[in-house]
């Protein structure tokens, strides 16, 4: 027979596996997939390439380190339970408490030692970093424990109101983003959707404020920058430097599309994220001069995403066929 805590455990299964199941039936793979980009444009909106990649693997390092932790603090009261499984006694488990602290503190320790690698560091230098791998990967960890929480919360919320909601991966140029954000604004305005811009919530705000201070310093923002949502009577638009997260209402869905699509993006803001498509986007709209006329041929051989193929198709339609397709100059 189970004792209190078997019970408990089993209990708690079932939560899990009903939790999953109701995921399932109500579009819960959409909702979290829609949570990675937002954690993801939150954290690291600035890194690209490799560094992106880097960041991603860290976080979910961070992820693991941090159940870690919490086993650590439920492992005296296991080990103090009842026996519930055969030859499985107390000394047993003191001896899991022992190792999971053990990985508790080696894991930050190694992050701090491929860190300091990776970024060449030598001698003293090097010995500082594997240290300050103890404060940079429970930062990161910390940060994603405020941040996961707010943006299940706010997928669900949209989902229960059933407005039109949108994500779209973008790259903005950091030091360009503040006009951008103007430019973007500007264009709502002129299609009826006027905006305020205001601060991102608190939750985003305490966690990049966490990654870019305490978290890997490869991870942090080098261009400071305030990050900001444009918001309206049926409209919210978050812009963060690698994701437009768009909340429209229905009857406003068509106007925000056409404001945000219906012309060529303005300098320093991109709709493609590959570099070979990031080249052809620029040939496109003539930030090196005028465009090529192989155009359609590499179109057609272009080795990105169906998104970045679309955007690309359309602003060069926009500027071959487009009287008042004219680059906005912010």
């Amino acid at each position: 027979m189970l004792d209190e805590s078997g019970e408990i455990a089993s209990f708690v299964l079932g939560l899990v596996v009903a939790g999953g199941l109701l995921a399932l039936v109500t579009g819960g793979p959409r909702l979290l997939r829609g949570s990675n980009y937002l954690m993801g444009a939150v954290l690291f909106s600035s890194l690209d390439g490799w560094q992106r990649t880097a960041a991603s693997l860290s976080a979910i390092l961070a992820v693991f380190w941090g159940f870690l932790l919490a086993a650590g603090f439920y492992s005296p009261a296991a080990a103090a339970a009842h026996e519930t499984v055969p030859h499985v006694g107390p000394a047993t488990r003191e001896l899991l408490i022992i190792n999971i602290w053990v990985l508790i503190v080696a894991i930050p320790l190694a992050f701090g030692l491929v860190e300091g690698l990776v970024t060449k560091t030598r001698g003293l230098a090097l010995a500082q970093a594997v240290l300050g791998g103890l404060v940079h990967l429970p930062a990161l960890a910390l940060a994603l424990a405020v941040l996961f929480p707010w943006t299940l919360w706010e997928r669900a919320r949209r989902m229960l109101r059933r407005d039109a909601q949108h994500f779209h991966r973008v790259f903005i140029e950091i030091d360009k983003y503040d006009a951008v954000l103007d430019c973007i604004a500007g264009r709502l305005d002129d299609h009826g959707l006027v905006v305020r811009a205001v601060p991102a919530p608190l939750a985003v705000r305490v966690s990049r404020w966490l990654a870019d201070h305490l978290g890997p310093p490869a991870f942090r923002d080098r261009t400071p920058y305030v990050l900001h949502a444009l918001v309206g009577k049926g409209v919210g638009l978050a812009v963060y430097p690698s994701l437009l997260d768009l909340v429209v209402s229905k009857q406003a869905i068509g106007r925000a599309r056409s404001a945000l699509w219906g012309q060529l993006p303005p300098e320093g803001f991109w709709w493609t994220r590959s570099p070979a498509a990031r080249e052809l986007e620029a040939s496109i709209l003539g930030r090196y001069g005028e465009p090529p006329d192989d155009i359609p041929e590499k179109l057609a051989t272009l080795e990105g995403g169906p998104d970045e193929w679309r955007a690309l198709q359309q602003e060069y339609l926009m500027v071959t066929h487009g009287p008042a397709a004219q680059r906005a100059e912010v």
